[in-house]
């Protein structure tokens, strides 16, 4: 007995130590390496098709359309496909896990709770209610950016309202927050349901095709639509992610810490 716990605890030991080694893996070393390997599977990821594209043509395209000249021979038809139609889906498959990514870990910091995700809560569920009366009611003051920003509004709405309800005696509650998430997917369904019922044929199959979700219609000027609102996530969250960590101690602690919590 007294051998097995010696070889338990030894193991106990070197797991831990393994643990402690990945950890000192330094960010600036790690946040470069996932960049190379970003652009590696961005490349890879251009190339795939019907249309059979080597990685070396895909630099020589996308070079020449930056303005830089490299002397990689391709024909129109590369060009097209690569640059028409691929790079926009990717680029918009990058922008879209750089968002979930991110809203992903700032709603866990904020409310505390590794369940808090944006479809638990409702975000999900009022960014698509927020786009589905953009595209019933028929708005488009701003063009091809009005159903994303109808989104963004609607996801903002709802984060609002579940911070609200949930939050009691500064701090919110997870009990709390779960059944308001739900309470609040169920109403939004509701109201959807009505949108759904007084869009005519057009309408529907247009919220339809924007609730499942695709990057087959990607294009350059719908990547510009939503890049604005990513890239402002992109920027300014990060920079905040000591205060989410001490958030995940408490409001009291963080409050102690120096971070602002009202």
């Amino acid at each position: 007995m007294a051998i097995a716990g010696n070889v338990v605890e030894q193991r106990k030991v070197a797991e831990s130590s393994r643990f402690r080694g990945a950890q000192r893996v330094p960010a600036s070393a790690l946040i470069p390496g996932l960049t190379i390997l970003l652009i590696f599977s961005v490349i890879i990821a251009a190339g795939i098709g019907a249309v059979s594209v080597g990685p070396v043509t895909i630099i020589g395209i996308i070079l020449d359309h930056l303005g830089i000249s490299t002397g990689i021979d391709f024909t129109r038809q590369q060009d097209a496909v690569v640059w028409a139609i691929r790079i926009p889906r990717v680029f918009l498959a990058v922008m879209v896990g750089a968002g979930l990514a991110l809203s992903g870990a700032v709603l866990q910091g904020v409310f505390r709770n590794p369940l808090a995700d944006p479809g638990l809560i409702g975000v999900s569920s009022g960014a698509a209610f927020g786009a589905v009366i953009a595209i019933v009611i028929g708005l488009a003051p701003i063009g091809v950016f009005t159903v994303p920003m109808a989104a963004f509004i609607g996801g903002i709405i709802t984060t609002m309202i579940v911070w609200t309800l949930a939050r009691h005696d500064g701090r919110v509650d997870t009990v709390t927050l779960i059944l308001v998430g739900v309470a609040l997917n169920a109403m939004i369904g509701a109201g959807m349901g009505v949108l759904n019922y007084i869009a005519d044929d057009e309408q529907l199959r247009q919220v339809v095709f924007w609730q499942m979700g695709s990057l087959g219609g990607a294009t350059w000027k719908a990547d510009m639509a939503i890049l604005p609102m990513i890239l402002l996530g992109v920027l300014i969250l990060p920079r905040r992610a000591k205060e989410l960590n001490l958030l995940v101690l408490g409001e009291r602690e963080a409050r102690h810490l120096g971070v602002d919590v009202d």
